[in-house]
């Protein structure tokens, strides 16, 4: 799905209705590829839409989600994300069930 910087609040979709616990989030972003973490998708990708997230996204709209992986923990999650930043772009792409 591609995020259009353009959208409103109301039009942004809901992808995560949670209100506890952790995920690793990817996003593709012009071809690149972005590995976050968040306890709030919705809000997070609501932040990176309106330009006020990260600056590799900010300059890299529009985005599209590639997946997110839930963890229980924010330790459990840093350390995946740490992990698959070190992975290859296919590899991303593989964990996150989007071969390309």
């Amino acid at each position: 799905m591609i995020i259009d910087v353009q959208m409103t609040e109301e039009k942004l979709p809901v992808l995560a209705a949670r209100t506890v616990g952790w995920c690793v989030y990817a996003l593709d972003c012009r071809g690149k590829i972005y590995i976050g973490i968040t306890n709030d998708l919705s809000k997070r990708l609501q932040t990176h839409a309106s330009g006020k997230g990260s600056r590799f996204v900010r300059s890299h709209l529009p985005f599209t989600v590639i997946g997110q992986i839930e963890c229980e923990t924010r330790s459990e999650a840093l350390k995946l994300e740490a992990h698959l930043k070190k992975l290859r772009r296919s590899e991303k792409l593989s964990v996150f069930g989007n071969i390309r």
